[in-house]
């Protein structure tokens, strides 16, 4: 009976251990899967630290290949990579077994991704807006060029219309002749007298034309008698007119009343000056225009 007793509790002892061992070995190898688990998972999180700090300088070299030319939009790009660069900086500082803070930084990335695609449109939308606007102002800047032309062309063809009505209306002088005289105290008359020496006064005769364009009323002729050494007959120093914007010095002058008609005119010149002998030149201006113009040459 004991035999039998010690025999049973033996086997029951052979049971358990046998069970132990079972429950043991399970515990075993479930440890052991999950530390397989774990080594996978902590490989998987250290691949995931490395992805994401590729991915971070990945995105701060897509930055650096946007070009932008607008101030405000240049500004966020900046911001951008800064954070970009802090961001990095802290990955470095994070545990690569840190699973969660790796999600997070994960999640950044993708964010700061989805906001670099957001940017690149808004400048692409920036830069067509920038080209059309260009074209714009190109396509106004070559009407106002085109409208400026066409207006300086109808103030030419104006200016030119006043020069020819001008021109029109200037009354030239006609058969003009300049004749030198000398006194003849003896008979109380003057005889023509070609010698420089013996020229005591000069007149000079001509016509002026009918011209219905121009506007009748008072008018005053000045005459210039200029010497061959180019020296201007001149009996009074305040004998001044302007012509052309310059200041000239005239010989006589003669008023006249023109009504548009040929009126026929005689200046005369006492001569108070030494003559030369030689080519003398005579001009006649009237209302800013040169009118005529005639020579006569003493001996």
């Amino acid at each position: 009976m004991d035999n039998k007793k010690k025999t049973n509790l033996l086997l029951l002892l052979i049971i358990v251990m046998v069970v132990a061992i079972g429950i043991a070995g399970y515990y075993l190898v479930e440890m052991n899967r999950d530390y397989e688990e774990l080594q996978t998972e902590l490989s998987e999180t250290v691949s995931a630290k490395d992805l994401i700090a590729e991915d971070l300088q990945e995105l701060y070299a897509d930055y650096d290949t946007i070009e932008v030319k607008n101030d405000s939009m240049a500004k966020k790009l900046d911001e951008e990579k800064e954070k970009i660069s802090v961001l990095l900086e802290e990955l470095k500082s994070v545990k690569a077994n840190n699973a969660g803070i790796i999600r997070k930084y994960k999640d950044e990335v993708e964010t700061m991704r989805s906001i670099m695609k957001s940017y690149v449109y808004q400048i692409d939308s920036l830069n067509q807006l920038n080209t059309k606007l260009i074209a714009e102002s190109n396509e106004v800047r070559e009407h106002n060029l085109r409208i400026k032309n066409e207006m300086d062309e109808v103030i030419n063809k104006n200016d030119e219309l006043e020069l020819t009505v001008e021109k029109a209306a200037m009354i030239k002088a006609t058969n003009i002749v300049s004749q030198p005289y000398k006194k003849d105290n003896f008979f109380s008359s003057d005889r023509e007298a070609d010698k420089a020496g013996k020229v005591d006064k000069i007149n000079t005769s001509f016509t002026l034309i009918e011209n219905r364009i121009a506007e009748p009323g008072p008018r005053t002729i000045y005459l210039r008698f200029i010497r061959p050494d180019g020296y201007v007959l001149v009996n009074d120093d305040n004998n001044i007119f302007t012509y052309e914007e310059e200041n000239l010095a005239y010989s006589a002058s003669r008023d006249i009343q023109y009504d548009g008609n040929f009126l026929d005119v005689v200046i005369y010149y006492d001569v108070q000056q030494t003559l030369l002998a030689g080519k003398y030149t005579v001009e006649l201006y009237m209302d800013g225009y040169k009118i005529g113009t005639t020579d006569f040459t003493l001996n």
